[in-house]
């Protein structure tokens, strides 16, 4: 996040952060209910699907994983979301409606949740706003040119 930032303050022609100043303020406002509320609590689910699948290698040993931890972080973020709806029915993104980089700050982890931990949490019905959001940044040219991976002629990543 602070690499991003960094290279786009010294970068202002991206414009995914905004110059005017009510529009500054409200991207810093949802970029800290990134890190606050969606990161602090999408940060134990992964972790918590990593310990889990190295337990589960270890099965063997008679150790089984406990789910309902997992279950608990997944309630806690999908309150979130819930919060993230309501936001996303007053305006197209979430620091207004023109897309920030607090909206692409969510995408690496959105998609490994829905891949790894629960698919279709970003699309429920349930959350309309936060589905159309979602779906909006997956059709990003530049989301799905990342989402092919990078090319290096060594590794792909």
């Amino acid at each position: 996040m602070m690499m991003a930032l960094f290279y786009l303050n010294h970068h202002p022609e991206s414009k995914l952060i905004p110059t005017d100043p009510k529009k500054h303020a409200l991207f810093e406002q949802a970029a800290s209910i990134e890190f606050a509320n969606f990161d602090f609590n999408a940060d134990p689910l992964i972790k918590a699907l990593a310990r889990k699948r190295k337990t589960e290698s270890r099965r063997f040993l008679g150790l089984d994983s406990d789910q309902a931890p997992l279950d608990a972080k997944m309630e806690t973020l999908e309150g979130r979301l819930d919060v993230y709806d309501k936001i996303l029915a007053k305006q197209r993104y979430i620091a207004g409606d023109e897309i920030t980089l607090a909206d692409l700050f969510h995408l690496p982890r959105v998609q490994f949740i829905e891949t790894y931990i629960k698919s279709g949490v970003m699309t429920s019905s349930s959350r309309p706003h936060v589905a159309r959001w979602y779906n909006e940044l997956l059709s990003r040219p530049s989301w799905k040119a990342f989402e092919g991976g990078v090319k290096t002629g060594i590794l792909e990543y």
